[in-house]
């Protein structure tokens, strides 16, 4: 952690008010720690398949990798790499490798389902989706691969206690925020100037 990290996290973790967790909903909770769940599969997975799928689209820089038609030249796509798919994951993870305005990415798509509580207080099940694109490179207009996203990057992975803590204070320095605002009475008139 650089030492400006180092200080914001000190600031944040010397609020000046007390964190009241029993203002939060039980639904609210179970819709975060499902969130954390979903971002993790994907990080994961995307942490786990980078370098395979990056090392062999290095092998491929100033070849053609994409047609004429809008897909993948056949012997590029013939090789990459094999992703996870919904029936192989239960309905856990979902990627597939895609074109985008010159650039090549693969998407990852990661789905959480979850017990909650509604609002009459009825066991429900709720669904969560994160998507998350890694970028591997850029073709030119003929389809050449000209240009290599290969820096290896590491994906987060989330606690849902740390997440939940963060979230709450968050949420506390707001609410201080606005109660300082409605003590000056005026800040409101001035706040776009800044």
């Amino acid at each position: 952690m650089s030492v400006l990290e180092q200080a914001k996290q000190n600031i944040f973790n010397n609020l000046p008010f007390v964190v009241e967790p029993q203002t939060y909903s039980q639904s609210r909770f179970d819709a975060i720690k499902a969130k954390c769940e979903a971002i993790n599969i994907v990080h994961s997975k995307i942490n786990e398949l980078q370098p395979t799928i990056k090392d062999y689209v290095k092998t491929f820089l100033n070849c053609k990798v994409a047609n004429a038609t809008g897909g993948f030249f056949h012997k590029f796509e013939k090789g990459l790499p094999a992703l996870p798919n919904w029936r192989e994951t239960e309905n856990k993870i979902n990627a597939y490798y895609e074109k985008s305005y010159g650039s090549i990415m693969v998407k990852f798509i990661g789905s959480v389902y979850y017990e909650t509580v509604n609002w009459r207080g009825e066991k429900v099940t709720e669904h969560i989706r994160y998507e998350c694109s890694m970028y591997v490179g850029e073709f030119n207009g003929s389809g050449n691969l000209s240009k290599l996203y290969d820096e290896r990057k590491d994906f987060a992975l989330y606690d849902f206690e740390q997440v939940k803590q963060q979230l709450i204070k968050i949420d506390q320095l707001r609410r201080f925020l606005s109660s300082q605002e409605s003590v000056l009475g005026c800040s409101y008139l001035f706040q776009n100037i800044l």
